[in-house]
């Protein structure tokens, strides 16, 4: 690779989904840092940087098999992984795994999968749909093990005070700095669902842990895990009568054998709530969208 195709790389934007908060991000690289897979065989979704795979090579992987369809991400990655030594260990497939099945592509049978196609509203990158494709399409040992095994669901009831964002150092009229400010609420306000009448919108809230959160389902990966999401359905008490700004947070626990990610609470993701609407009562319907498997919320 030439090093002008190594100067159209935008470390600080997600244009190529990764940027250098992602990879820097010591939490979540430990999270995805495959352990026991010395002599075994790993298949990485989603290469990126091929951050993932180098790591798994590095702890003793026998074989890592990685795919990444973006054209751009395959040869970026490509060159790192050559540059790390490890084009003997490492193959890079420009493809989308979804296109891919047993009878077109012969591998060794699988052992471990790490994936971090994840969203902050966690299924939205189809990670459902990756998992029973692999487990149904592809050839996986008996005991195959995912990166994430277990998937929580947590929900907790806070009250978001109003932040002023916009404080430009410098007098101004009121009035403009509030019409700014107005704005910018109306934007984290309306992260996600900003055009359904239904479903409570999706806000951007501060970023923090919470230690009251109520468990409101655990996920697994397996084959199962599509059809899951896809039926599931949810009705939660939350009393917000004496809350002044109530927000239901959101929070995906991601765990393996070794330790847990509250994803929301990493760096590189954003922190996620429901708007509560105060007007109305306390009982709140949880689903999943069957298409986007993006998670809705509606209030009583």
């Amino acid at each position: 690779m030439d090093s002008n195709y190594l100067k159209n790389i935008n470390w600080i934007g997600s244009r190529m989904g990764y940027d250098l908060l992602m990879i820097n991000d010591k939490v979540r690289n430990d999270f995805w840092r495959v352990d026991r897979c010395k002599g075994k065989v790993v298949l990485d979704i989603g290469t990126g940087t091929g951050l993932l795979s180098v790591m798994a090579a590095s702890a003793g992987a026998k074989k890592v098999y990685t795919f990444e369809y973006d054209e751009t991400n395959y040869k970026a990655a490509k060159y790192f992984i050559e540059q790390a030594g490890m084009a003997d260990i490492v193959t890079i497939i420009n493809a989308d795994v979804l296109s891919v099945d047993a009878d077109c592509w012969t591998h060794d049978p699988i052992d471990i999968v790490t994936t971090e196609t994840f969203a902050n509203d966690c299924f939205t990158e189809n990670f459902a749909v990756i998992v029973e494709h692999v487990e149904h399409k592809l050839n996986c040992a008996k005991n195959l093990i995912w990166y994430p095994e277990q998937i929580d669901l947590r929900l907790t009831l806070v009250n978001q005070d109003p932040v002023t964002e916009f404080d430009p150092g410098i007098q101004l009229p009121q009035g403009f700095n509030k019409a700014i400010n107005d704005s910018i609420a109306i934007f984290r306000n309306n992260y996600y669902q900003s055009n359904s009448v239904i479903n409570l919108p999706v806000a951007k809230i501060a970023k923090y842990k919470p230690t009251d959160s109520m468990l409101i389902d655990t996920f697994y990966s397996n084959s199962n895990l599509r059809s899951t999401i896809e039926t599931n359905s949810y009705s939660v008490e939350f009393d917000h009568s004496n809350v002044p700004h109530p927000y239901l947070k959101i929070d995906w626990v991601l765990k393996n054998h070794r330790s847990k990610l509250w994803l929301n609470n990493c760096k590189s993701w954003y922190s996620i709530a429901f708007h509560v609407d105060k007007t109305r009562g306390n009982t709140f319907y949880l689903r999943f969208n069957p298409l986007t498997h993006a998670l809705l919320c509606s209030q009583n």
